[in-house]
């Protein structure tokens, strides 16, 4: 091992206690083990190069003791060391032989498609979206378990379920630049639920930051672009963010016959695991999971019936996942879309096109109706999250044209609006 290593000083090279990319290509990464001191390790000409501390230029960037206590507490998983692989079908089938033996999943796609998403966490800083992972279900049914699982095998998983404000998250998500685990994410209506919704609403998507006014009281800016794995007890309120997620629905399960988490087994397996992917990440030039990611993005043959979004966040799926088990990972993404479409049926666009469906057909000659007639259509709960100047908002937004009169507020549309909504949520 050499004690240090010297890089050139370059605005081009993103820092983080636990490693260093230069334009988005891994350079040094960190890893820690029981059995040794923590270090930094690197590839050169396909050889495995380890390192003590870290400058660039005079600059010691090397890991403090308050993130390595991370790694000591459980609070982020770390590599021991960098094993190389060949193999790339190999490792895939290993994280997908984990996966069913630690929690049930009774569909081979849903297997296939969460050992993708494991996959691509080690790579996504090449693509320019991400979807998340989320696991909806009641008390008992393995949601945490779910998460643990994914979590191990993951790029520097973070578990920030003990954070009490947003702060911690926000500073963390920007530090580590790694995948994080959001259990029982049922936030009441707060300071930090709003916090959190910012993060997962622009954390998919590169280039995109989140604003907030720091200790200073300067504006201080969060690249919040990164993995997340999510565990809640229902859907999303806001429909755009669950767009965004590949969404299990947890059943009850019993733990016997599983393998437990907390074994010796399950950490051997999945410390191997991780091992491998970092070979891999930091290769990702010079092997096919890396150096052709760019060039496989076009060659992706996507399901044009998909729904743009799906399309979207898709992608890295597609490109993660080995030919060998391109029929499940289509399966996986199909059964997304129709989710997808499934929910947005049920949404305030669906008691719009109704109550505009039944006045058309009530006067076929004039495209008009108040909005107090889309209001009654509501039922008593949808009634006290869509108040009537809410509807009116969304009505405009979705081109309706609404215009006062003595009697009230009447809105107006025509064939191509009607048209357009019918196929948005008639699919």
């Amino acid at each position: 091992m050499e004690s240090m290593i010297r890089l050139k000083r370059t605005s081009s090279y993103s820092i983080s206690p636990y490693g260093v990319t230069f334009n988005d290509k891994p350079l040094l990464e960190y890893v820690d083990s029981d059995d040794s001191d923590g270090h930094y390790v690197s590839i050169e000409n396909g050889e495995v190069k380890e390192f003590k501390n870290i400058f660039i230029g005079r600059r010691d960037v090397t890991i403090t003791d308050q993130y390595q206590d991370l790694i000591g507490s459980g609070i982020v998983t770390s590599p021991s060391e960098c094993t190389p692989i060949k193999d790339t079908k190999e490792l895939f089938e290993r994280m997908i032989a984990i996966i069913e033996t630690s929690v049930k999943f009774p569909l081979l796609s849903t297997r296939v498609g969460l050992a993708a998403y494991i996959f691509m966490t080690w790579f996504f800083n090449l693509f320019d979206s991400i979807p998340y992972i989320k696991f909806t279900g009641d008390f008992g049914t393995g949601k945490s378990t779910a998460l643990k699982v994914l979590g191990s095998m993951c790029y520097r998983s973070v578990n920030m379920a003990g954070a009490v404000t947003a702060a911690p998250i926000f500073r963390m998500i920007k530090k580590v630049k790694g995948t994080f685990l959001i259990d029982e994410a049922d936030f009441r209506k707060s300071d930090f639920s709003n916090d959190i919704i910012k993060i997962l609403n622009c954390g998919y998507q590169k280039g995109f930051s989140v604003v907030r006014i720091g200790s200073s009281r300067e504006p201080e800016t969060f690249d919040v672009f990164c993995p997340k794995i999510i565990g809640t007890r229902s859907q999303f309120d806001d429909t755009a963010l669950e767009s965004r997620c590949f969404t299990t629905v947890m059943k009850p399960m019993k733990p016997e016959g599983l393998l437990p988490t907390h074994s010796f087994t399950f950490k051997e397996q999945t410390e191997i695991v991780r091992n491998q992917l970092l070979y891999l990440r930091l290769t990702m030039f010079e092997n096919d999971m890396g150096s052709n990611i760019h060039d496989r993005k076009f060659k992706i043959k996507m399901d044009s019936n998909w729904e743009p979004r799906i399309q979207q966040i898709a992608d890295p799926l597609l490109i993660m996942t080995p030919e060998e088990y391109k029929e499940q990972i289509y399966e996986f993404i199909e059964l997304a879309n129709t989710k997808f479409l499934s929910d947005r049926k049920d949404t305030i666009e669906e008691v719009i096109y109704d109550c505009v469906n039944s006045a058309t057909n009530d006067n076929p000659l004039e495209y008009k109706c108040k909005l107090t007639e889309v209001y009654r259509h509501l039922d008593k709960p949808e009634k006290k999250r869509y108040p009537v100047r809410k509807i009116g908002a969304i009505m405009r937004n979705l081109g309706f044209e609404l215009q006062k009169k003595n009697d009230g507020l009447w809105v107006y549309w025509d064939d191509n609006i009607s048209i357009e909504l019918q196929s948005r949520i008639r699919k």
